[in-house]
C-alpha cells in the first residue's frame, strides 16, 4: 500500500470534524458480550466470555 502524504486524502469532512462513529452491541452470537466499534475505516471488535475459574496462564498466588 502506498504511503499517503498530508493533503492527499479526498474526503467530504472538514479537517477538524470527527469521523462518523458506529457502535454495534452483541455483534457475535457465541460471546457473552461483544461490541463492534467503527470510526472511519478503523474497526475494533471486543468480545468477553465468563468462566468460573482462572485461565491456566494466570498466576495462582496473585
Amino acid at each position: 500500500m502506498a504511503k499517503m502524504k498530508s493533503g492527499d486524502v479526498a474526503s467530504d469532512r472538514a479537517v477538524d470534524e470527527l469521523r462518523e462513529i458506529e457502535v454495534t452491541l452483541d455483534f457475535t452470537p457465541n460471546a457473552d458480550a461483544s461490541v463492534l466499534y467503527r470510526q472511519g475505516n478503523t474497526m475494533i471488535l471486543a468480545c468477553a466470555t465468563v468462566a468460573p475459574s482462572l485461565p491456566r496462564w494466570f498466576p495462582r498466588d496473585a
